[in-house]
């Protein structure tokens, strides 16, 4: 667990240990959740390396930003088997592209909130760098 959340903000070595706990403690009619977002270009679900994708959205003019920028939500679950007491670990991930997504009332508003209140350690991690330009071109339209 250390080395899986070494990279993540907030994932200190501290960290691995707090799951390990949770892990231990599960029951196997609990489901745990989270959802995590990201901007990407493409609508990729796959994407092992996101070198190729920051490069296109380096190249991307402004003017393709609305419809080349996808929001990638992931959806991920951790549940105990009950027989086993192997842990089983689910990610599903919708790619929407944002020219949908910002049509829907309030959410370009949502997500500049967004998109403005994240933590620089967590835009830097995201590598938010490299589609900062695209996504506030889109967000002002």
């Amino acid at each position: 667990m250390a080395g899986l959340h070494e990279p993540v903000p907030g994932g200190d070595p501290g960290l691995a240990v707090r799951i390990g706990r949770i892990f231990s403690a599960m029951r196997p009619e609990q489901i745990f959740e989270r959802c995590n977002w990201t901007i990407q270009a493409g609508g990729e679900r796959f994407t092992p390396d996101s070198a190729p994708l920051k490069v296109a959205a380096a190249n991307m003019p402004e003017s393709n930003a609305l419809s080349e920028l996808h929001l990638r939500v992931e959806r991920q679950t951790v549940r105990k088997l009950p027989q086993t007491g192997a842990i089983l670990f689910t990610i599903r991930i919708c790619v929407d592209p944002l020219e949908a997504v910002v049509k829907v009332p309030g959410a370009r508003q949502a997500l500049a909130r967004a998109w403005d209140g994240a933590a620089e350690q967590v835009a830097r991690y995201k590598g938010w760098a490299a589609y900062d330009r695209l996504v506030r071109f889109t967000l002002a339209e």
